[in-house]
């Protein structure tokens, strides 16, 4: 993930490569101030190394937790929805043998 690799966490965020450098550009956002950063303003700015991409063990793993949230999401929806199904079914069945009860039980009343 790009953000994730170079530390972005705000929107707009530019950075300039220079050299194996990275320099984060904190001024206006004017082309003008944009052109003197570029041109040697970054020289004045604090240049970090550029990070690694990530390595295939670092994707495989990121992978991993991405897929463990998403399994433990999974089955903690489908553990509500399987819930939430049982209540209604409860609710149906204690609903219609109430009803069947008192149809039943007017019925058999004998008449005089």
């Amino acid at each position: 993930d790009v953000c994730k690799r170079f530390a972005i966490k705000d929107f707009p965020t530019f950075l300039f490569f220079q050299q194996g450098l990275m320099y984060e550009y904190m001024g206006a956002r004017t082309v003008a101030d944009f052109e003197r950063f570029i041109d040697g303003g970054y020289k004045d700015a604090t240049g970090i190394l550029i990070p690694n991409p990530p390595s295939i063990s670092n994707t495989i793993q990121d992978g991993l937790k991405a897929l463990s949230l998403h399994l433990r999401d999974s089955f903690t929806n489908r553990s509500l929805a399987f819930f939430i199904l049982v209540l209604v079914v409860v609710n149906i069945v204690i609903f219609r043998s109430c009803f069947k009860f008192r149809r039943h039980s007017i019925h058999d009343k004998k008449v005089d």
